[in-house]
C-alpha cells in the first residue's frame, strides 16, 4: 500500500515537473484562455504566478512572526513616541519603568499611557497574557490620547 503510494506520487511527479515540456506548457495557457499562446505570454503568466506567489509568502509570513518580533515592534514604536513628546527614554527601559517615568513627567494626563504600559507588561512577561492581550494592545496605541501629554508638558 506504502509502495503503490509513493509510486503514485513519484508518477505524478515525473509526469508534471520532470517532463512537462513546451507542449504542455502552451496547452496550460490553452486552458488559461489564451487562444493561441506564445511563448511571451507563458513567461507573463510564469511572472504573474510568482509575483502572487511571493505576495501570498510575504503575507503569510508577516501573519505567521514569532511573537518576539510583535513586541520589538511595539517596544520601538512606544519608545519613538515617547521620544517626540519629549521624554528621555532609552530601549532598555521596561514598560514599568516608562510608566514611572511618564507619570512623574506629565502627571495625570498621562495616567491612560501608564495604564497602557502596564498591560503591556503583563501581555508581555506573563505567560497566561498569550498573543491575542498583545494584539488588542497594539490596536489600543493607536487611540491612547498622546496629544494630551503634549498639552501637559506645555502647561
Amino acid at each position: 500500500m506504502m509502495r503503490d503510494s509513493w509510486e503514485a506520487i513519484n508518477h505524478r511527479w515525473s509526469s508534471w515537473v520532470t517532463n512537462y515540456g513546451g507542449s504542455q506548457q502552451l496547452e496550460l495557457l490553452r486552458h488559461l484562455g489564451f487562444t493561441s499562446p506564445s511563448q511571451e505570454q507563458l513567461a507573463f503568466v510564469l511572472a504573474a504566478f510568482l509575483g502572487i506567489a511571493a505576495l501570498v509568502g510575504a503575507l503569510w509570513a508577516r501573519w505567521r512572526q514569532p511573537p518576539g518580533q510583535a513586541w520589538q515592534r511595539l517596544h520601538r514604536l512606544l519608545l519613538r513616541q515617547l521620544q517626540a513628546k519629549g521624554l528621555p527614554v532609552a530601549a532598555h527601559q521596561s514598560p514599568r519603568a516608562l510608566a514611572l517615568l511618564t507619570g512623574q513627567t506629565f502627571g495625570d494626563a498621562a495616567q491612560p499611557v501608564c495604564d497602557w504600559l502596564l498591560r503591556l507588561e503583563q501581555a508581555r512577561y506573563r505567560a497566561d497574557a498569550g498573543q491575542l492581550a498583545l494584539a488588542a494592545l497594539q490596536r489600543e496605541f493607536k487611540h491612547l490620547p498622546w496629544s494630551d501629554l503634549a498639552a501637559a508638558q506645555t502647561q
